[in-house]
């Protein structure tokens, strides 16, 4: 099958006498050509600043091609001849240095500026300096085969050759591999240690410079030609003016080269190559470090075909810090999107930093031996996350500013399918390995998983958790950590897929939550504190009253005091995510180690009609589709119970009415006007018994004395929670 190899367009270093400077690169067309038909690859010059006088100026150009696929064509003007077997070698220049002589396949071209050679200078913008300007074509002829063409390699010294030109400006070429000498009058050189890389063929070459939009991607004047890229496009910078930045909104581009200088992605602003991506520069993708809830944010980068280059690769986060002194809050998962390795505990040496032990179900701290010194350098391992907090005294015992901003630097980016994390059973400390988020509705959940959820702390309050589950709208973050809770030993793995129906997605909104239909999402809140904590219930016919692992989630609790707990109760399970088949109405709980005034309020309620909670302590009934309910606590770390009901509240009110509930000796009493069921649950929310209701009088013994319970009435037509003491 033929190959089209096609000439990237990397800048080469270059110099003129009297230290200017030149940047020469080739441009090859993006379609293969058909056998026999010709085809031109352009020779082109960048950021030349010109001789002060450039009617004389000479230099020779050396190529490589195989003559098997292609056959060199001259075509004259503006360059003298084409060398391109040994017998040319000697019309009109005479003998090169052996050295120098070109074999079959090898190609020289002089090249003069001035009237001896046929051309005007003006022409090509000589006297102006404009660049970039196009020295020629090469034209060639396709026989069939794969196709290459490399700057002449066989000579790592640059040798005059014979001839030159008296008085004129002359071109040198400076290589890594040594700098010649300046030249002499009189003598040029011949071009013969640069290879050009192979790729795609440039569209867009990025010059910069435009006045207050210097280094802005989207600003039309940045690139040659002028225009901006778009998904069809193949780019490069070449490093030689600032490099650009795409400070807000989305870029596309087929194929990316950065062979020199920069590129900066800005926080809520992405990039994706839908080709290859070669970095030979630096690529730094940016933190915004605003301290709001949702700052932190990061840019974000999704690659279609892998990442490549020996450049630089950043990767900031910037972990706001406003909490006080010896708070408890603070805290943020972090992982790393470079390879496994190359980010280590040295890099958090003004974090505190704690590793989860999954096997003994805890954090295990790295500490160094005394203040600013720190641990041995533990690496981080793929896919793993991690647990930090600001050490605020840092900077005082160890005289270094703050820093907020975790700087990740490697040799690349992971990309494509990542894994696997090892699983063990109970909790595990994850982490999104890409410079993306990641769309928990396509991620693989492995069987050992107990469900399909991932665990996120919420990094701005520090106060409760969030949960990423299929439908939730709410993506993982680029370098974040994240807890999977496994019921069994299993591995997970990302398959590293993008576009429709892949893992990995640009999301700007990294920390916000974005609607969704079909669940509610119920929150409640303190008085004169952030503090906040969420429970959601779904109905989905295909989901049953227990543990799915598809659609539910267990409740984790935050650990903290302050923090207020709610999550809803089936079948015996704390859930925080509750999905079951529509019911009439669903159990649950509040609990919170202060005392205080709270609210609980309906922030999602998605195709829910009707949501009325009823405070099982007091009775009273709220409509949360129109309003919010409010309560004092006062009975630390007691469960306070609720009922959310899905019926209106009028009918509840009049259910309340025909069905009678009440307790003698070790049982509950039940009456009802037709058939149903009754669930007995105790003050923490637990189910205690239960049993199908017949028509009349249904009796429920229990076991426990001298305690409250909880008992809920479901019938046909009717519904109805109540409270009993048992004596």
């Amino acid at each position: 099958m033929k190959k089209f190899i096609l000439i990237f367009a990397m800048a080469i270093s270059m110099s003129i006498v009297f230290g200017q400077t030149a940047t020469l690169r080739l441009q090859m067309p993006a379609t293969p050509p058909a056998i026999g038909e010709q085809f031109l690859v352009g020779v082109y010059l960048d950021e030349l600043v010109w001789p002060v006088d450039p009617t004389i100026w000479s230099a020779i150009f050396g190529f490589n091609y195989d003559p098997a696929v292609l056959t060199a064509v001259s075509t004259g003007p503006p360059f003298n001849r084409w060398y391109h077997n040994h017998s040319q070698m000697f019309i009109d220049y005479g003998s090169l240095p052996s050295s120098n002589v070109p074999a079959a396949g090898d190609l020289r071209i002089f090249f003069g500026t001035g009237a001896a050679y046929g051309f005007d200078p003006s022409f090509y913008g000589f006297e102006s300096g404009v660049t970039p300007f196009k020295f020629f074509d090469l034209k060639f002829t396709y026989l069939g085969g794969d196709i290459e063409i490399t700057w002449q390699n066989d000579n790592p010294v640059l040798e005059p050759a014979p001839g030159g030109l008296a008085g004129g400006k002359l071109l040198s070429v400076e290589t890594e591999m040594s700098a010649p000498p300046p030249p002499a009058v009189g003598v040029f050189y011949v071009l013969t240690t640069i290879d050009i890389t192979t790729g795609g063929g440039i569209d867009y070459m990025w010059v910069g410079g435009t006045p207050g939009f210097e280094t802005d991607w989207f600003t039309a004047t940045n690139w040659l030609p002028v225009g901006v890229p778009t998904e069809a496009d193949n780019v490069e910078f070449p490093g030689t003016k600032a490099g650009p930045c795409i400070l807000s909104g989305s870029a596309t581009v087929t194929n990316l080269l950065i062979s020199g200088g920069s590129l900066t992605i800005a926080d809520m602003s992405d990039l994706t190559v839908n080709g290859t991506f070669q970095n030979d520069g630096t690529f730094v993708i940016a933190s915004n470090g605003i301290a709001v809830p949702g700052g932190g944010e990061s840019g974000s980068f999704i690659d279609m075909m892998g990442v490549s280059g020996t450049g630089i690769f950043e990767f900031q986060r910037d972990i706001t810090n406003s909490t006080p002194l010896g708070s408890q809050v603070g805290w943020h998962f972090i992982s790393s999107p470079l390879p496994a390795g190359e980010f280590t505990s040295n890099d958090l040496i003004q974090f505190y930093l704690n590793r989860w032990d999954p096997i003994a179900q805890l954090y295990s701290p790295v500490v160094g031996a005394v203040p600013c010194v720190p641990a041995p350098p533990v690496a981080n391992g793929l896919m793993e996350g991690w647990s930090i907090k600001h050490d605020q005294l840092f900077p005082a015992y160890c005289a270094v500013p703050v820093d907020p901003v975790i700087n990740m630097i490697g040799t690349s980016f992971n990309s494509g399918p990542q894994g696997p994390f090892a699983l063990f059973p109970g909790w595990n400390l994850a982490g999104n390995p890409y410079p993306s988020a990641i769309n928990p509705d396509f991620i693989a959940y492995p069987a050992g998983l107990t469900t399909n959820t991932v665990y996120m702390w919420d990094g701005w309050s520090s106060s409760t958790w969030v949960l990423g589950f299929v439908g939730s709208g709410l993506n993982i973050p680029p370098a974040q950590g994240f807890f999977v809770e496994a019921s069994a030993s299993d591995n997970l793995n990302f398959l590293g897929t993008t576009g429709v129906g892949g893992e990995r997605i640009h999301d700007p909104f990294q920390w916000w939550w974005k609607d969704a239909s079909d669940f509610l999402k119920l929150q409640v809140t303190v008085e004169g504190r952030t503090n906040a904590d969420f429970t959601y219930i779904r109905f989905n016919d295909v989901s049953t009253p227990g543990l799915d692992k598809e659609w539910d989630a267990n409740k984790l609790y935050a650990g903290i005091d302050a923090t207020p707990q709610i999550w809803t109760m089936s079948e015996g399970l704390e859930l925080a995510l509750n999905t079951q088949p529509a019911v009439d109405m669903v159990p649950m709980s509040f609990s919170c180690g202060t005392a205080g005034t709270y609210t609980i309020e309906a922030i999602e309620t998605g195709t829910f009609e009707n949501v009325v909670l009823e405070d099982l302590v007091t009775y009273e009934q709220t409509d949360l589709l129109s309003g919010s309910y409010t309560f004092e606590y006062s009975d630390v770390n007691e469960v306070h119970p609720f009922m959310v009901h899905f019926t209106p509240l009028g009918t509840i009110e009049y259910e309340a009415n025909s069905i009678r509930i009440w307790a003698s000796d070790n049982q509950v009493n039940v009456v009802v006007p037709n058939t149903g069921t009754i669930v007995v649950y105790n003050m923490m929310g637990q189910e205690v018994t239960s049993k199908d209701a017949d028509p009349g009088l249904n009796t429920l013994p229990v076991n426990d004395v001298n305690t409250y319970y909880i008992v809920q009435v479901v019938t046909e037509s009717n519904a109805k929670t109540g409270k009993v003491f048992i004596k």
